[in-house]
């Protein structure tokens, strides 16, 4: 308390409640999003969704819904401009299914009018002949030998979206063979981890699990473009990474960067889901049409096709000394990547084998495919998952040995020096400092009179 007083009195910011600049125009609904903006000639879009997990796609039959009244346009992926070295395993070189569906709810076709309500309608008058393949849903099913594939094989995986969320120098190997639903996977060695375990006073062992989870923004997707006669493209979006944004469509469209421009609307909330999704598809129909195009995704559309985080698997176990250190771990850690590969496996590996000094370790990565949507960030890629087993197992481990639980996680937190498990020295981060802090403060110190006031509240 006496350093919170102290940050008060020394700082202008720190611990000082501050008037939020924008707070007002938010609260009177002044703000301007990206559904309020309105361009000349522009057209709205809408999207027919696949009914199907994983099915070919033998025809489309578009003639009805372009015949409707209103209906400005409909145009499936063989109309939309070619995109250059179009790969496969980018979800974003993929704006429209072509050939083949890989999940519920990937877009097949778009329907462009003045009025989105015509647009919508038009949705029904399309015909579309699916043959439905088998489709796999969970990533320990997927795994197994003789499952179904998850999709066509992929080769040259396009990673380049995994520098927004990890920009450590290692590789993962991309699996090989024919029919494999693990995509990548690595591998993180240190020690004799059996003998460590073997020797350790108490052992946890357990599998932790957790679901695919969508931000929870309560603005979806929502991209605006615009091609003109120059040909200079301009993109509005709620985008958290205009960059990455301007780079991705400049690249796949075959547009010179300083021919794309991207002006980044008030951001509905986004916390790693927004960061490319819709703006290559919508450049392209902007581009085919030569009109300015708007999509806004429905809240049913966003859940179905968004950028949810991933589910993930973690078989862990863990030895510790009597006195509180941590000696073994051994993890293996399961991505499911949804159907296209770019789960955040490295950043996961590294988290469970980076909070705490450990001697010995085996960590092993797996990302692997299934018939769901690909996934995207959420506040810190990969980490929560893994987190969530860790920190569960760290309390169990000091509650077997009669252990203050933030006394043990002092003893093993690392610090300047110490080592990923990739063997890269970490500087200074801090969570020692943290942990130090939380100590002091006086919730920390009184938790256990909580439960003597007959207060229902845990303290963790």
């Amino acid at each position: 308390m006496a350093r919170e007083t102290e940050a008060r009195q020394r700082y202008k910011a720190v611990g000082k409640r501050l008037p939020r600049p924008d707070a007002a125009a938010k609260v009177i609904g002044k703000t301007v999003y990206a559904a309020d903006l309105h361009l000349p000639r522009m057209l709205h879009a809408k999207l027919l969704a696949s009914p199907y997990a994983h099915a070919r796609i033998l025809r489309i039959d578009a003639s009805r819904a372009r015949a409707a009244a209103g209906v400005e346009a409909v145009l499936t992926a063989a109309d939309l401009p070619p995109i250059v070295n179009r790969n496969p395993s980018n979800r974003h070189h993929v704006p429209l299914a072509q050939d083949e569906v890989l999940f519920y709810g990937q877009p097949v076709a778009a329907v462009l009018a003045s009025d989105p309500h015509v647009a919508e309608e038009a949705l029904e008058l399309i015909e579309v002949e699916y043959e439905e393949l088998p489709a796999v849903l969970d990533p320990m099913e997927a795994m197994k030998e003789g499952a179904p594939p998850a999709r066509s094989p992929v080769h040259d995986v396009d990673r380049s979206e995994e520098k927004a969320h990890a920009s450590v120098d290692v590789a993962q190997k991309e699996s090989e063979g024919k029919g494999s639903n693990v995509s990548a996977q690595m591998t993180f060695r240190r020690g004799d981890v059996e003998q460590a375990l073997a020797e350790a006073d108490t052992v946890v062992e357990g599998t932790w699990k957790t679901g695919m989870v969508h931000q929870g923004y309560i603005e979806p997707q929502a991209t605006i473009a615009d091609y003109d006669v120059s040909g200079e493209l301009t993109i509005w979006s709620s985008t958290q990474g205009p960059f990455w944004v301007r780079d991705d469509v400049s690249s796949a469209l075959g547009i010179p960067e300083s021919k794309v421009r991207v002006i980044v609307t008030e951001v509905g909330g986004g916390f790693g889901g927004k960061i490319l999704l819709t703006q290559l598809l919508v450049s392209s129909l902007a581009m085919a049409v030569r009109r300015p195009v708007k999509l806004i995704l429905s809240r049913k559309e966003d859940l179905l096709a968004g950028n949810p985080a991933p589910q993930a698997v973690v078989e862990l176990k863990t030895g510790m000394k009597k006195d509180g250190t941590l000696t073994a771990l051994k993890a293996r850690v399961i991505y499911d990547s949804g159907a296209f590969p770019a789960a955040p496996m490295l950043p996961g590996c590294f988290t469970i084998g980076g909070y705490y000094r450990c001697p010995n370790f085996e960590i092993r990565g797996f990302e692997v495919l299934t018939n769901k949507v690909s996934v995207g960030a959420l506040r810190a890629p990969g980490a929560p998952q893994v987190t969530f087993a860790l920190e569960n197992q760290m309390d169990m481990m000091a509650r077997n040995l009669g252990l203050d639980p933030l006394e043990v996680r002092l003893k093993n937190a690392v610090g300047p020096g110490d080592t990923l498990p990739s063997g890269h020295p970490y500087p200074s981060i801090g969570l020692r400092e943290c942990l130090e802090r939380i100590a002091e403060t006086d919730i920390w110190r009184e938790r256990d009179k909580v439960k003597e006031r007959g207060e229902h509240r845990g303290v963790g």
